[in-house]
């Protein structure tokens, strides 16, 4: 068995595992606001890109981002912020009222907490992550474009640090990529 984490396993490289080492891949998805992981993958689990289902003691929704055009809705396959819930879930951001009231919610007596990443459900109740809130960046004419997509191949930590402050330096040339600049 060979165990991922940190960040969704990309499809290119879950299948070189595969090949090279003749078993698949078990990851999940958590959080440090959820107590490590919410979801984990079936060893059985044969599917490219996903992060399994719900743990016990973890109950994980999808909810409209309709800002971002990713609904429970969308076909073939509901997509939305991901929000976890459960005892596993902390009760905020320590000193922190603004950031908790923010991600934090209390609904139904339950503790939620939602994530910023964008998530598709399968049929069978497993996810994938497909985006996050944060990395996706609004046109000037509404669109949403992301500037995540990069992070999923091999990108030093260095420039993860530093990413804000490159793409601030570089915002000329990612306009003009984007086609940005074309428009009055």
């Amino acid at each position: 068995m060979v165990g991922t984490g940190s960040a969704p396993l990309a499809v290119d490289t879950d299948a070189f595992i595969r090949a090279c080492l003749d078993c698949c891949p078990v990851g999940g998805y958590g959080l440090t606001e959820t107590a490590g992981s919410a979801t984990l993958k079936d060893m059985d689990d044969q599917s490219f890109g996903r992060v399994g289902s719900p743990i016990l003691g973890s109950y994980v929704k999808l909810v409209n981002w309709d800002e971002g055009d990713y609904r429970v809705s969308d076909k073939p396959h509901p997509r939305g912020e991901i929000v976890v819930g459960g005892d596993c879930v902390t009760q905020g951001y320590f000193k922190n009222e603004t950031l908790t009231k923010e991600y934090f919610k209390k609904e139904d007596g339950m503790q939620w907490f939602y994530t910023g990443d964008i998530g598709e459900l399968y049929p069978d109740g497993t996810f994938s992550i497909i985006d996050r809130k944060k990395d996706l960046l609004k046109l000037q004419h509404g669109e949403y474009v992301s500037l995540g997509k990069p992070d999923t191949g091999l990108v030093t930590a260095a420039y993860k640090i530093r990413r804000r402050e490159i793409e601030k330096f570089y915002r000329n040339e990612i306009n003009e990529m984007y086609g940005m600049n074309k428009f009055p």
